[in-house]
C-alpha cells in the first residue's frame, strides 16, 4: 500500500457535500504542501474546491472551475488512490 504525505489544514468542510476536510495529500506530487490557490478534491465526493487564504476549503468561483481544466478519469483514479492510501473503500 503507498502511504502519502498528509498535510495538517485548519478543518473546514466540502463545498459540496459537506465533508469535513482537515488533512490534504498532493497525489500527484506526494510530499506536496497545500497553498492557497491551489485544487482540493474531495475523497468524499470527487468535487473540487479551492484552498483559501487560511488552507480552509471553499467553492471555487466560475472563472476558477473553467481553469481547472481537470480530466475526469484522472481525477477519479486519483481520488480512489488517496482513499486506498487512507485505508478507506
Amino acid at each position: 500500500m503507498t502511504t502519502l504525505h498528509e498535510a495538517r489544514v485548519p478543518p473546514s468542510t466540502c463545498p459540496s457535500c459537506g465533508y469535513e476536510v482537515d488533512a490534504a495529500s498532493g497525489v500527484f506530487e506526494p510530499t506536496a504542501e497545500p497553498r492557497p490557490g491551489d485544487v482540493s478534491i474531495c475523497l468524499e465526493c470527487g468535487a473540487a474546491s479551492v484552498f483559501a487564504d487560511d488552507l480552509t476549503v471553499r467553492a471555487p468561483t466560475a472563472a476558477e472551475s473553467a481553469s481547472f481544466g481537470l480530466d475526469v478519469a484522472q481525477t477519479q483514479l486519483a481520488v480512489r488512490a488517496a482513499r486506498r492510501a487512507r485505508g478507506a473503500p
